[in-house]
């Protein structure tokens, strides 16, 4: 979707993606968090599996809520349009991910130039 943005005699164009991209790419990124961690509880078991089981939680959390953020200010969007997510396990998640980021960045090294995955986004 094109939108056009005028401001003091100036004119800028910009494309947003429509309702039904946003909602496919929210979809399919909690397909992938269902992949590493099917209900906010099995998070828990994440940590006794070690830091890669980790990261990958926190990498896929990370991207619903990147789409997230930019669905939610849509008119259409609800919680009901999505099969297997609602705003509680959203909030669920969201607290497990918080734990679970903290134990990922007290336990990595810093190793001269600070390069980690927590900066890639």
């Amino acid at each position: 979707m094109q939108l056009n943005y005028f401001q003091q005699g100036l004119r800028s164009t910009f494309f947003v993606p429509t309702y039904e991209d946003l909602l496919s790419q929210l979809e399919n990124a909690i397909h992938d968090l269902h992949q590493v961690a099917p209900t906010p509880e099995s998070v828990d078991k994440l940590h006794n599996i070690g830091d890669e089981a980790l990261k990958d939680f926190v990498l896929a959390f990370r991207e619903v809520l990147r789409v997230h953020n930019r669905i939610r200010v849509y008119d259409d969007f609800e919680w009901a349009n999505l099969e297997d997510f609602t705003d509680g396990d959203m909030q669920r998640y969201r607290s497990k991910y918080s734990v679970a980021y903290e134990d990922l960045k007290r336990n990595t090294p810093e190793k001269g130039e600070k390069v980690s995955f927590f900066e890639r986004y």
